[in-house]
């Protein structure tokens, strides 16, 4: 059995999200309300499920950051055992400090992070590689409708990317 004290888990919040695992019989589905533990070893990232402690789940770096992005920290016992939370991204506050600041709720397989600065109409995205791009002339309305898109990815190549004039912030 996995050594569950050496993970930190979490609780998945985001969209239904489907992922390709090294494991030759199973892919990992992630549901709003699993209970999911994450270690990095090396270079490589794992993921253990509540629903079976047996299996560790190795999946790619990008999914990794994905799964979490969407995950608070969950800590609690699972089979008499205490585990500890790890810090998800939804652990983080939702709205900046500054009322200036608009940030987007991402749940996407290339978008990491995204806000509104909403007086110079400048979207910022930061993808899961790092990069950082500014979005130029993006409204508050449009910024929404990105956020609520059924597929976020798409919607920003075709309503934000392929449109605005745009320069790398990194």
């Amino acid at each position: 059995m996995i050594d569950i004290t050496k993970y930190k888990w979490f609780l998945y919040q985001g969209r239904p999200i489907h992922l390709v695992t090294d494991h030759p019989e199973f892919d990992l589905e992630m549901e709003e309300g699993n209970k999911f533990a994450y270690r990095k070893i090396g270079a490589n990232h794992y993921l253990v499920s509540r629903g079976d402690l047996d299996i560790r789940f190795k999946i790619k770096e990008k999914d990794a950051k994905r799964v979490i992005a969407n995950s608070r920290g969950w800590k609690g016992t699972i089979r008499g055992v205490k585990v500890v939370n790890g810090a998800g991204g939804l652990d983080k506050p939702k709205k900046s400090d500054d009322p200036n600041i608009f940030t987007l709720h991402i749940d996407s397989s290339n978008l990491a992070q995204a806000w509104l600065e909403k007086k110079e109409k400048l979207l910022h995205v930061v993808f899961h590689s790092g990069v950082h791009w500014a979005y130029e002339n993006v409204s508050l309305a449009l910024a929404k409708q990105l956020e609520s898109a059924e597929s976020q990815g798409q919607f920003f190549i075709y309503r934000i990317r392929e449109v605005k004039k745009a320069y790398k912030v990194n």
